[in-house]
């Protein structure tokens, strides 16, 4: 399938991408004879946090939120609105069918074709993590990169050595691009978390209300700390750990409410998703 094979590229755009950055930097500055502030502190910190970028990178895509088939959810019952003609299956509260998946999501929050898979209840704690550790990885080359320019065109004109002059500055382009774009998805997701809250329930409610709907309040919001227990697992060394303490098919709520948000918007069937 065509969605299949832009995952498959755009995945593996990722993984390289990560390797390379990894393995340039290191190369780069372990072998450079210009001092760099910080050089040898920041290059354990950068090996670190890129090992555990690449460790949840592979979680989030091992960990795809499938919903197994049960013979109770075969059972359409009451709850013919949220039933999958494709999986066959009642969906449970939260969950989507995924166009690209072809398989209903356990609290799908977005499909992501740069980890290859859909963010669901099952990874959504490992994909935030990688978020962090990725903004600190390339936040740490670009400062390493910027040193050694510092370093080396205080000491060397441009035209003694263009392909070196060139690549320094590519490299510190790209890592302080990639630092900035992580940066800014990781503050937008944990926003997200800390309401418990996901993309897609985000969008109904912004298309509610900018028709003038009445919404109620999520009932999924616990709290803001109840919400970082529930979604990144128990504070063991400070979240780095754990994942999301539900099931993915029951949520614990506020109030009892069948489904929410209760209304169904036309904009989701072009969003890769069925309700």
């Amino acid at each position: 399938m065509l969605y299949d094979k832009e995952d498959r590229i755009k995945s593996s755009i990722n993984f390289t991408l990560i390797i390379s950055i990894f393995f340039s930097t290191l190369i780069t500055t372990i072998f450079t004879q210009h001092k760099l502030i910080l050089k040898k502190e920041l290059l354990i910190v950068f090996c670190i946090t890129t090992f555990l970028c690449t460790i949840f990178l592979i979680i989030s895509f091992k960990k795809k939120g499938y919903i197994d088939v049960t013979e109770e959810l075969k059972v359409v019952g009451d709850r013919k609105k949220r039933y999958c003609t494709k999986c066959k299956i009642n969906k449970p509260e939260r969950a989507h069918h995924c166009r690209r998946c072809n398989r209903c999501i356990k609290r799908m929050d977005h499909h992501c074709p740069w980890i290859g898979t859909c963010v669901n209840n099952d990874n959504f704690a490992h994909f935030i993590r990688f978020l962090f550790f990725s903004c600190v990885s390339s936040t740490i080359s670009s400062f390493l990169f910027i040193s050694l320019i510092y370093a080396f065109f205080r000491n060397n004109p441009i035209k003694n050595n263009l392909i070196f002059s060139f690549f320094i500055c590519f490299h510190f382009l790209l890592t302080t691009l990639i630092s900035v774009f992580t940066f800014l998805f990781f503050i937008f997701n944990l926003n997200l978390l800390l309401k418990n809250l996901t993309f897609i329930e985000k969008n109904i409610l912004e298309d509610m209300s900018a028709m003038g709907m009445i919404i109620k309040k999520n009932p999924y919001d616990l709290g803001k700390l109840k919400n970082l227990i529930v979604l990144l697992g128990k504070p063991y060394f400070l979240f780095l750990f754990g994942e999301n303490i539900g099931n993915g098919i029951n949520f614990r709520k506020t109030y009892s409410i069948e489904e929410w948000p209760p209304v169904r918007l036309p904009f989701m069937y072009n969003y890769e998703i069925d309700l």
